[in-house]
């Protein structure tokens, strides 16, 4: 409840908070990516996680440059709002997908600005940007190849082409060893039925995650002018896959979710030391950006 009135030349404010209104509004994170790729690979990851999606509003750039270019305005306003005396800033992040080394990245922050104007606070922007940027943590062995494009995909198809039927069966071989036990015991039919259903559901999932991993290690990419260049590689997958549809697998034809459901359940322990580095750095400011607008504000005075 809002009421305002005036005695003289003093005017009284008075704000009743009842019910939801007892809550704050605490704002999305601005998240900057590269692209749809990065976009729905942070999705998936925070999913995985078990994290709140809508803690965080996503913002394609286009291209790992334009993120560092909209981190720099963003920083930039939000040092003018801070000396102003508002304490509520929006939290502003890059995720960068994992082949940018740090020097190319420094390289860019210090070229963002340019002519005989340079804010005078240029240097603990570029520091603040520095402090804003994440990357997905790519191995060594995938980056440091040569005359190669597209290294984010090529290392998602590592981690899909690398999955042997071993992999395939460890999630559910307990399960498994457990209906078959039960199954050779009971002497109820309808229970029986029941098993060899369920049992048929994991060994069709199996199957089919051993064809589309198949799919994948059959996509072949050809150098053309000294380079190999994997950016098609979800393309490629799709159109292998054709109109097939996989039971076990819904989103058949969204190759990108396709490959995240199934290296974040069968290459599990490259799939987290692969998305943590930018899960736990979104968390992190998430966590500000709740502690900074927890709590209310009167010309930028806190009032509770």
């Amino acid at each position: 409840m809002f009421s305002k009135s005036k005695h003289g030349d003093a005017t009284k404010i008075e704000i009743i908070n009842t019910g939801t209104f007892k809550s704050y509004k605490i704002p999305s994170v601005i998240v900057f990516c590269e692209d749809k790729v990065a976009e729905e690979l942070i999705i998936n990851a925070l999913s995985h996680k078990e994290k709140n999606v809508g803690s965080f509003k996503f913002r394609r750039c286009g291209s790992w440059t334009n993120i560092i270019i909209s981190l720099a305005g963003c920083i930039l306003y939000s040092q003018e709002l801070i000396k102003s005396g508002n304490s509520k800033v929006l939290e502003v992040v890059g995720v960068i997908d994992g082949d940018i080394n740090d020097n190319d990245i420094s390289q860019v922050i210090s070229g963002t600005f340019e002519g005989e104007f340079i804010p005078e606070q240029l240097q603990e922007i570029t520091r603040l940007i520095s402090n804003h940027i994440i990357s997905f943590k790519i191995p060594t062995a995938v980056l440091s190849k040569k005359n190669i494009k597209g290294k984010p995909e090529l290392n998602l198809k590592n981690m899909v082409d690398e999955i042997t039927s071993d992999m395939v069966r460890e999630p559910s071989k307990k399960r498994v060893n457990d209906l078959c036990g039960f199954l050779e015991k009971t002497k109820d039919d309808e229970l029986k039925r029941n098993i060899e259903f369920e049992l048929n559901d994991i060994y069709k999932e199996q199957e089919e995650t051993l064809k589309i991993i198949k799919i994948s290690n059959d996509i072949i990419f050809h150098e053309n002018d000294g380079i190999i260049n994997y950016h098609s590689y979800f393309k490629k997958l799709q159109k292998k896959i054709g109109d097939v549809f996989y039971r076990s697998y819904s989103f058949t034809h969204q190759p990108i979710y396709l490959v995240y459901r199934i290296v974040s359940k069968y290459n599990k322990n490259r799939w987290e030391e692969y998305i943590n580095p930018v899960i736990d750095f979104l968390v992190s400011a998430q966590k500000r950006q709740t502690q900074s607008f927890s709590h209310h504000t009167f010309n930028n005075t806190k009032i509770d």
